[in-house]
């Protein structure tokens, strides 16, 4: 875990280097107290005063002291303008939930601009939980045990984040609770952040949980995890979009049913169409007989599109 010294070093770096950084915001679970030492990363914001030194900054980063550990975020000022403009969430999120390393001034200036989310933002910050629910469904199915456990306690709070947007901007987890009305999702999401702070010790790798979760759906304690998290998912996106979604676990369950042998290799990808703003699942399922399909389903778990993969 980087120490804050450690964070305002880097800063320091960073600001010394490239004196056309107009503000530098530090956000996220650094700031909100909802920080874990194993698995968080710090998040920062650099704003530019003009593009033509994004790259430049982007690429010299990594090179600067104490970058391990460090999420940044790099912006012109003229394209954070025009996110904060268009309410998207994780500028909202940086703007008013950050803490301004260096230009604080500036960072005063664009608050009392007043930002606010709309219906917009609202449903952008939803479908950004689809995102988070792929990262962790693609590492569990290629047997990455613990890698998945931030991504899927990202994509339960963005979606809880989503249903919140018009109180309070991406909150903490003590003002979560205090704002959810849901019992359920209040027992959900406690569960959640419980096992996030306190994951059981697995193996890294396991390269046969794929085939266990395709035989037998939800079979341990991370797989739970998985399952509450999508409930949650998935009663923030009724609750948006009036529309229902189904989980890794029932769409193989469907998959298993249309195709009755167990595939030798199937991998699951979990997408989010941003233009007609609904997520999709597509399946690619390779046989032993060498037999190959891809199918697409739509969010409520009904097949788009089949197609059949094998050499003629």
């Amino acid at each position: 875990m980087l120490k804050q010294k450690q964070v305002e070093k880097f800063a320091n770096a960073l600001r010394n280097e490239f004196p056309e950084i107009k503000l530098l915001m530090q956000f996220g679970s650094s700031v909100s107290g909802d920080f874990n030492k194993r698995i968080s990363d710090v998040d920062l914001a650099i704003i530019l005063s003009s593009k033509k030194k994004e790259n430049k900054v982007k690429d010299s980063v990594y090179s600067l002291p104490h970058s391990f550990g460090m999420q940044t975020h790099v912006y012109s000022i003229r394209n954070f303008l025009k996110n904060l403009k268009q309410a998207d969430p994780l500028c909202l999120s940086i703007l008013y939930t950050g803490k301004p390393l260096y230009g604080s001034k500036y960072c005063e200036q664009l608050k009392n601009k007043n930002f606010k989310p709309d219906k917009a933002s609202i449903r952008k910050c939803m479908l950004n939980s689809f995102g988070a629910l792929r990262l962790g469904v693609s590492d569990l199915l290629h047997g990455m045990v613990s890698d998945p456990v931030n991504s899927i306690y990202h994509a339960a709070r963005s979606s809880i984040w989503a249903t919140l947007m018009d109180k309070e901007i991406t909150p903490n987890n003590k003002r979560i609770f205090e704002l959810i009305k849901d019992k359920k999702i209040i027992e959900l999401y406690r569960k959640i952040v419980h096992f996030r702070n306190n994951p059981p010790d697995y193996e890294t790798h396991n390269l046969d949980l794929d085939k266990e979760i395709y035989r037998k759906g939800n079979i341990n304690e991370i797989t739970q995890y998985l399952d509450d998290a999508t409930t949650i998912v998935k009663i923030n996106y009724k609750e948006i979009f009036r529309k229902d979604f189904i989980g890794l676990f029932e769409l193989l369950n469907l998959i298993h049913k249309k195709y009755k042998q167990i595939p030798d290799f199937y991998n699951v990808m979990l997408s989010v169409n941003w233009k007609r703003e609904f997520p999709f699942y597509t399946v690619v399922l390779s046989f032993k007989n060498g037999k190959r399909f891809l199918v697409e389903l739509s969010d409520n778990g009904k097949i788009k599109r089949e197609m059949d993969l094998s050499d003629k």
